[in-house]
């Protein structure tokens, strides 16, 4: 996969639930209806979860529970709509993965990370792993085009 395609009402979703969560890092699960190849994956959805690290660490760290997201998992597989990604924000840093990111990403998962500097969300940039031992490499971005 190299482009990543994201819904306008999917990056609104992910700034908003990112600006609330500061200056703890906000952090959620991505969701795409299908994937047409290898090259492209189009993110329709987003929902934002509690981050679960605790208050002292969560500025700079998150946890997605278990239970959340079997939770999120089982109402959006109704809805017909596949886990694509997660993405989390960066308090007050640029939108590139730390070592611990890195280290816990998944090969194959799209990460999306958003700056947020003083309570307001920048640009987010998309990151991959296509093997456990390599690093993350950036995704290509675009705006979904309305027909």
């Amino acid at each position: 996969m190299s482009t990543i395609q994201i819904t306008s009402e999917c990056l609104q979703r992910i700034r908003i639930h990112s600006e609330l969560m500061y200056p703890n890092e906000g952090c959620g699960l991505l969701f795409s209806e299908e994937q047409n190849s290898d090259e492209r994956v189009l993110l329709g959805s987003a929902v934002g979860i509690i981050n679960r690290k605790e208050s002292e660490t969560a500025r700079k760290a998150y946890l997605i529970s278990p239970r959340d997201l079997i939770r999120a998992e089982t109402e959006y597989r109704r809805k017909g709509v596949l886990i694509s990604g997660i993405f989390h924000s960066h308090p007050d840093k640029p939108a590139v993965p730390s070592e611990e990111d890195g280290n816990w990403m998944i090969p194959g998962i799209v990460y999306g990370i958003l700056p947020v500097y003083g309570g307001t969300a920048g640009n987010i940039r998309f990151w991959m792993k296509r093997s456990a031992d390599e690093k993350p490499t950036e995704l290509f971005a675009e705006a979904q085009k309305k027909e």
